[in-house]
């Protein structure tokens, strides 16, 4: 038995002290009303303020119990992990072995084993303390981000790591998800949305190439060097591609990319033998084309609830992201050699940026000046040519 004393609120001289329950419950007993002799503030004593004391009959409910499961991947020996790596054999360091999917399975299971070796899956059991309802694990997992964003800003006092950190803080103020379905019922919804959307562009890209009759220049195309087959890779480029990249990881990879890059020199000749078997094969292994997809809201201010105001961010092994940065030097190099950059293309080049692209613009502009010319700026709106997109026709 708990006994409460509650003093009643005064509101406009009414007295607000309410005890509800059934009538034929027993939660409530012996209820007072005790005039506690309260006075204001010159002394006299008041009449509206009174203590209620009861007894009521109740427990503190059962704390509810959580198994959760973990790796301690911080806690793993390097120098342990390398030495098994060393005496571990690959299947891809077989030559008579061409069959790359069976390659990337046997590597990625290999690690696999070394991992469970060296930081075992335990399991702990947790109590679930009652907690806000919008507070859930992505929300915090965006916050811990937020926080490591904050302090490297913090360190390098760039212009460019602040507007990071700011944007991380609307993605952590942001409601992410829709609301009124289950997990399962929203990622089904996600799928549906993103599939088709793909297909509608899809289905514009090839229209757009049906209707249009591109000029073929047979003097041009003489001079151009045809892109037939892709040259293999060296481990130092393997090797320099991994360090400059950041390292993050993704729940597919086998191992967290940190620990890669530690035990890179034991793993350089697997890894390079990976990707000069896809670019020689032109097949992209089926674990690599695996990817977790996030949906993320365009804007802050659009509605969560309407799946087209998200965007798909898909979060892809980091083997396969070297296998594109190994395959991109070399188109780049192809378009470069051979002229065919877009003249006025700034995205996805190097040195090109919207920096680079606002700089033409005001030059041409007061080019145009000195020359007596007038001049009209005309500005797009791109996000309604990305919702034209989104719609499926090409503008």
């Amino acid at each position: 038995m708990h006994q409460h004393v509650l003093e009643p609120t005064h509101v406009a001289g009414h007295i607000l002290g309410v005890v509800i329950t059934r009538d034929t419950d027993d939660i409530i007993s012996n209820v007072e009303v005790v005039d506690p002799g309260l006075t204001d503030s010159n002394g006299k004593l008041t009449r509206d303020h009174f203590a209620v004391s009861f007894n009521a009959r109740v427990s503190k409910p059962a704390p509810i119990r959580k198994t959760v499961t973990f790796r301690k991947m911080g806690s793993i020996d390097v120098k342990a992990f390398k030495n098994d790596l060393n005496s571990f054999t690959f299947l891809g360091q077989d030559d008579a072995v061409t069959d790359l999917d069976e390659i990337v399975n046997s590597f990625n299971s290999n690690l696999t084993l070394l991992v469970d070796k060296h930081a075992p899956v335990k399991t702990k059991t947790i109590v679930l303390r009652p907690t806000c309802p919008w507070f859930n694990e992505e929300l915090h997992d965006a916050k811990h981000i937020k926080r490591k964003l904050e302090r490297n800003w913090r360190r390098t006092k760039l212009t460019i790591d602040h507007q990071i950190y700011r944007e991380q803080c609307g993605v952590v103020n942001e409601t992410v998800l829709p609301s009124g379905s289950t997990s399962k019922e929203l990622a089904q919804a996600f799928s549906d949305f993103f599939i088709n959307k793909i297909d509608k562009i899809r289905d514009g890209i090839n229209v757009k190439i049906r209707c249009q009759q591109v000029p073929w220049n047979e003097e041009q195309t003489d001079q151009i060097k045809y892109f037939e087959d892709f040259s293999p890779a060296s481990k130092e480029e393997v090797k320099r591609i991994i360090i400059k990249s950041a390292s993050k990881s993704c729940e597919l990879d086998p191992i967290p990319t940190w620990l890669l890059k530690e035990c890179l020199d034991e793993l350089l000749q697997p890894l390079t033998k990976i990707i000069n078997l896809s670019m020689e094969q032109a097949y992209v292994p089926k674990m690599f084309k695996s990817s977790r997809i996030r949906p993320l809201l365009k804007k802050q201010d659009l509605d969560v609830d309407i799946l087209k105001n998200y965007r798909p961010v898909s979060n892809l092994p980091f083997v396969s992201k070297i296998l594109e940065n190994v395959v991109d030097a070399r188109l780049e190099n192809h378009l470069c050699l051979n002229g065919l950059h877009e003249e006025y293309q700034s995205a996805y080049r190097k040195f090109h940026s919207t920096e680079t692209s606002l700089l033409k613009v005001q030059n041409d502009i007061l080019q145009s000046l000195d020359c007596n010319n007038v001049t009209i700026l005309v500005l797009l709106d791109l996000s309604a040519a990305f919702d034209t997109i989104d719609h499926g026709t090409l503008i």
